[in-house]
Order: C-alpha cells, then sequence, then structure tokens
C-alpha cells in the first residue's frame, strides 16, 4: 500500500520528466517536456542539466559495454538517465 507518494497501480510516478534525443554531434533530434506547463525558468534549467549530463555520458560510453547508462547525472533532485544506440545516438530523460 502507498502512502503519501504518487502513484498508480503500485509504480511512482515523476513529477517532472524531460526527455531529449541527442545526435551524433551533440545536436539535438527531439525534446518533449512531458509535465505540462511550468515556469521557464525551470525548462530552463532541465535543458541545462541534460546537456551538462552530455559529458557524463561521453564518458560512460566509453567505459562500459551497456546500451542503457543508468543514472548519469544528478543535479538536487534531478536525476538524468541515458541510453546509447549502437549508432552514438544518446536519449536522455530527466526525472524529478
Amino acid at each position: 500500500r502507498c502512502l503519501g507518494c504518487r502513484c498508480k497501480g503500485g509504480v511512482a510516478m515523476a513529477s517532472t520528466l524531460t526527455f531529449v534525443i541527442v545526435g551524433q554531434n551533440d545536436q539535438p533530434v527531439y525534446e518533449v517536456d512531458l509535465t505540462g506547463p511550468k515556469e521557464q525558468q525551470a525548462q530552463y534549467l532541465h535543458q541545462f542539466v541534460l546537456h551538462a549530463a552530455l559529458d557524463a555520458v561521453d564518458e560512460a560510453m566509453w567505459i562500459t559495454k551497456e546500451l542503457h547508462l543508468k543514472a548519469v547525472d544528478r543535479f538536487n533532485n534531478l536525476m538524468v538517465t541515458a541510453f546509447v544506440t549502437p549508432g552514438c545516438a544518446r536519449f536522455f530523460a530527466a526525472a524529478r
């Protein structure tokens, strides 16, 4: 039984979710904010955190053979997870 958390069917839901796909040359291919309207300052913060996570992903993709890099960066209570394709495209999700 869940008490005081945001759950649906026993799975905790993130209150903030920003998703970005970055191409081979660090160019954003797709970006979506799935949390709905919010302050513009918060949107910029999420973009900044995801951009900063690029360096962590670039380092991690040469250390491990795994494509799912899991949590690669954290800022305050915002966690960034990443997935790398064999073609070096990177998928990022920032969740609170």
